[in-house]
């Protein structure tokens, strides 16, 4: 069997500028320095299946690496959330039962509430560095409390 290396990135189509204008404004903004009173912070979420071993795998030995077997029992699923700040250094992941819109806006809350917590918008001064971006006055929770009815409702 011959090991490939296969190199996937997004291929922007030919006809579509829109496309290919919005991907260059994300570069632009990945390219400019760090600036703590503007944080570029990203957010990804991935569904991940949880599996389990159905046999003992055979520990490495000097002849041979460790053998796993290949069948496996399935135990789920899970969906992991993570919110990085790379310039800064920051990575933050968690994962839950499921990915529900109420879920992801959980997941901001907490973000807000642990990392931005504290910041008024118009007193970056009353932050400790690294600041985080601006937000009114009204706290994360309030958000999240509101997010989540709107989340809730039949029309979103």
């Amino acid at each position: 069997m011959t090991k490939r290396i296969i190199e996937y990135w997004v291929i922007p189509p030919e006809t579509d500028a829109e496309f290919v204008a919005g991907m260059e404004n994300v570069l632009e903004i990945h390219a400019q320095p760090y600036d703590p009173q503007h944080p570029v912070v990203m957010m990804d979420e991935q569904p991940v299946q949880l599996i389990g071993e159905t046999r003992v795998p055979i520990p490495a030995t000097k002849e041979h690496p460790q053998r796993v077997d290949d069948e496996y029992e399935r135990k789920g699923t899970a969906s992991l959330f993570m919110f990085a700040e790379p310039l800064a250094a920051f990575r933050q992941s968690t994962a839950r039962p499921q990915r529900t819109k109420i879920d992801w806006v959980l997941e901001v809350a907490r973000l807000l509430d642990t990392r931005y917590a504290g910041w008024k918008s118009g007193n970056p001064e009353s932050t400790p560095i690294p600041a985080p971006a601006p937000m009114n006055s009204v706290s994360a929770r309030e958000m999240a409390s509101a997010a989540v009815e709107i989340a809730s409702s039949s029309d979103w």
